[in-house]
């Protein structure tokens, strides 16, 4: 993830917004010191000094989902009270948010006859009609340990886990109708015994991106993405936070709140998905959010032999869990092809957004794709960090290749340690 000759201080940098379906450049906003997670001390690299993910609040969440109800035009101008109101704005009607979270993915990506089938016996007869009736829809799901909302100060002795679901509009849907392309499923999974399998657990909380069509002139969405938090644990309740360990290192919140912070949309999540908002005619706007790609090889890196996570690789589960633990079986190869689709289609929203490439986030899925296979999934290996760093070169002309060299000592030591620190 990083280029030799600028190892640290990535800074956020805004290259193109959008403002209805046309892309403009804004001005930049003051670009932050540095973005990387920070060590296990929770010390900023740089500076030494403590520093913590914004966390908003009520008031500006709350705000922000009368907004995003009235850009979106959801039924009686309110957002949704649940998560299954958002799936039948999407035109889901048959599956529910309970199947999101329990179903294995590849029931939800297999035969739509056995899928159907399965959603009847959980609970009898399905409403007619339903998605089923219809084509043009499918989804992509997958689960896997989650190295970044797991808490590394050692107050606690708990691995979290995610499972992803993203799900089109059924054709025909109130989403459809109003320019939306995605829905993006995350659920966040705290778990203690890893005898056991993890997805057996109740997620602590679900996390929704909802995409914008950008292509899609009448889309209604201001911005390239929206933000929005279910609660499992109140039949997946419209709630305005997560509460998860990202700033479990500094005491003074921990003193407050106890490990889990709780962390409010949209200002904690625009934190990882572009870039601080701006103000504009008085409502807060993010114009440069893009969605996270999914590091396949940095969430193994963290579960190798003396990393922090090592009690993953340890255990039964794979890291990438659908893929399973060994790389020359099949399903590997399937369960790694999930993950490649997933961050392939990202690909060309992000770079309307972030023209420029600026974006660490855009770098790093462009340097993935460059890895893995930019057309499709050549190389479904866990690439080690020597093998993959960022080249100063993948946006000119430079040789890519010149900057880490695994036959130099020093950058097979280092890279590894910026990796984990960094």
């Amino acid at each position: 993830m990083f280029s030799r000759r600028n190892c640290v201080g990535f800074g956020w940098s805004v290259a193109a917004a959008l403002t209805g379906a046309a892309l403009v450049v804004p001005a930049q906003p003051p670009r932050q010191a540095d973005i990387f997670p920070l060590p296990a001390a929770g010390l900023h690299p740089v500076t030494g000094e403590r520093r913590q993910i914004p966390m908003g609040n009520p008031a500006e969440a709350a705000q922000y989902y009368a907004d995003l109800a009235k850009q979106l035009q959801f039924p009686g101008g309110n957002p949704p009270q649940n998560l299954d109101q958002l799936l039948a704005y999407f035109g889901y009607t048959a599956l529910r948010a309970i199947d999101l979270e329990e179903l294995p993915p590849d029931v939800m990506m297999g035969d739509r006859d056995n899928f159907q089938a399965v959603l009847s016996k959980r609970r009898g007869e399905l409403p007619q009609p339903n998605e089923f009736a219809k084509q043009g829809w499918d989804i992509l799901a997958a689960r896997y340990f989650s190295p970044k909302t797991t808490d590394v100060s050692g107050q606690v002795n708990t691995t979290s886990w995610r499972k992803v679901v993203r799900l089109v509009p059924v054709p025909g849907s109130e989403a459809e109708a109003n320019g939306l392309e995605f829905m993006y499923f995350l659920s966040v999974l705290y778990v203690e015994d890893l005898c056991k399998n993890p997805f057996e657990n109740q997620a602590s909380n679900v996390q929704v991106i909802l995409t914008k069509d950008l292509n899609n002139e009448q889309a209604k969405l201001e911005d390239p993405l929206a933000w929005l938090v279910f609660d499992p644990a109140k039949g997946f309740a419209l709630t305005d936070h997560t509460a998860t360990s990202w700033d479990a290192a500094d005491p003074k919140l921990i003193a407050k709140h106890g490990v889990k912070i709780p962390y409010y949309v949209p200002t904690a999540c625009s934190h990882c998905h572009g870039g601080p908002g701006i103000q504009v005619n008085g409502a807060l706007r993010h114009p440069w959010a893009v969605p996270q790609f999914f590091d396949t090889d940095y969430f193994q890196d963290r579960t190798a032999c003396g990393e922090d996570f090592a009690v993953v690789g340890n255990s039964p589960w794979g890291t990438l869990f659908d893929a399973g633990k060994n790389p020359k079986a099949q399903c590997y190869r399937r369960g790694v092809e999930v993950f490649w689709r997933l961050n392939h289609e990202m690909l060309a929203p992000t770079l309307q957004v972030d023209q420029n490439e600026e974006l660490p986030s855009t770098i790093g899925l462009r340097n993935w794709l460059r890895r893995h296979g930019e057309q499709k999934l050549t190389n479904a290996d866990h690439l080690p960090p020597i093998k993959r760093g960022i080249p100063v070169g993948l946006r000119g002309q430079n040789n890519p290749d010149k900057e880490w060299s695994q036959n130099d000592p020093l950058d097979r030591e280092l890279l590894p340690l910026l990796n984990r620190y960094c």
